[in-house]
């Protein structure tokens, strides 16, 4: 796409179209997620130790995998990776296996723990207290380590015995907790109800309300452009090159429906709202919600 107006002629890459984004219109809040938590992913990737919204030099991609998301991606902008296992393990969240998985017992806000789920926790710990807990723990349960004879290589850290949701990056909004069954449960209920009033204070500090799920608008994602825009975002931080944004807005937005007005008071707006965690948590709730409603019997 070349932009001919312009004084300094300038071309966009060959695989951008908007007319590759017309399906968004179809997209609902499962799908929403797929799309926008794979590019906060991506830009994860491409931008770490930095800000996922600063340009700086050239990157040069040796990861085969992320090589084969960004052609992905580039050809068929609004992704539907079911099938692609890999694309769905390095860049869903956990709530978007869980949906495109139907696991239903999994879409429950109580269920028990699984494998997936405890190697996510596991996953999100800093690499040192990740390596550290495997070995204190292998020393203590392996059979042919007397424990009372050899001293103990690694010593139990004070860190050890804290909730592993606190060690972790993953599962935000998530806790996982152990259930003891020989507790009346009148007693249990009781005890996590004030567990729920502690762990719910943070998430009010920060604005996550689970009961405005009506309020997302979708359409103006779409009006704004936003995934266009983070796709030459990602673009811009993958090859270094720094444009205005008046040819990010001729790019975005079909002729005479938008300008650079709108890309700075809508589009970028909507782009910064959106790539965080804490709103692609709550957008995960939506769409569990909506599930849930579907598979009611």
């Amino acid at each position: 796409m070349r932009r001919k107006q312009d004084k300094h002629v300038f071309d966009l890459p060959k695989w951008f179209s908007l007319d590759k984004y017309d399906q968004a219109n179809n997209l609902n809040a499962e799908g929403w997620l797929i799309q926008l938590s794979w590019r906060l992913g991506i830009l994860h990737l491409l931008s770490h130790p930095t800000s996922i919204w600063e340009i700086d030099k050239p990157i040069q991609i040796k990861s085969k995998n992320l090589i084969h998301a960004l052609e992905l991606a580039r050809n068929t902008p609004i992704l539907n990776i079911i099938n692609d296992h890999p694309m769905s393990f390095y860049f869903h969240s956990g709530s978007v296996d869980e949906l495109r998985s139907k696991r239903s017992k999994e879409l429950l806000g109580v269920h028990l723990l699984t494998v997936r789920e405890h190697y996510r926790i596991e996953y999100g710990m800093e690499g040192n207290k990740r390596t550290y807990a495997r070995n204190f723990f292998s020393q203590i349960y392996d059979d042919s380590n007397d424990l009372f004879k050899k001293p103990l290589k690694y010593k139990c850290k004070d860190w050890i015995d804290k909730p592993i949701n606190e060690l972790s990056s993953s599962n935000y909004n998530n806790i996982d907790l152990t259930v003891d069954l020989g507790i009346p449960d009148k007693v249990l209920v009781n005890q996590f109800k004030k567990l729920l009033l502690e762990m719910r204070r943070p998430l009010h500090q920060i604005d996550i309300s689970l009961e405005n799920k009506s309020k997302i608008n979708f359409s103006a994602w779409i009006k704004s452009g936003v995934l266009p825009y983070l796709d030459l975002h990602i673009w811009k931080i993958e090859t270094g090159i720094k444009f205005p944004d008046r040819i990010m807005a001729d790019a975005i937005f079909p002729d005479g429906e938008g300008g650079e007005d709108n890309l700075r008071k809508t589009t970028k707006k909507h782009a910064k709202e959106l790539m965080n965690d804490k709103f692609l948590n709550k957008l995960a709730a939506v769409a569990v919600g909506k599930i849930s409603e579907q598979n009611k019997p």
